[in-house]
């Protein structure tokens, strides 16, 4: 499934939700028992944004603005 090349979900796509999932909870457990959030925590939540496609939302705004 992670290497299929026609139809079916992206492995990015896949591994950034299962990144962001984790991310949930740890920042969960972490509030919950008054402890603090682990360092490498931010790493994996910007890493996992990146595999989930946030940069193709800027692709969006920046084709605009060289159309003009």
């Amino acid at each position: 499934m992670f290497f299929a090349n026609s139809g079916g979900y992206s492995s990015k796509r896949i591994l950034g939700v299962l990144g962001f999932v984790t991310c949930c909870i740890i920042f969960i457990l972490a509030f919950s028992l008054n402890k603090e959030i682990p360092e490498f925590a931010d790493i994996l939540l910007i890493t996992s944004a990146s595999l989930c496609g946030v940069d193709s939302v800027a692709n969006i705004f920046t084709k605009s603005v060289n159309k003009s």
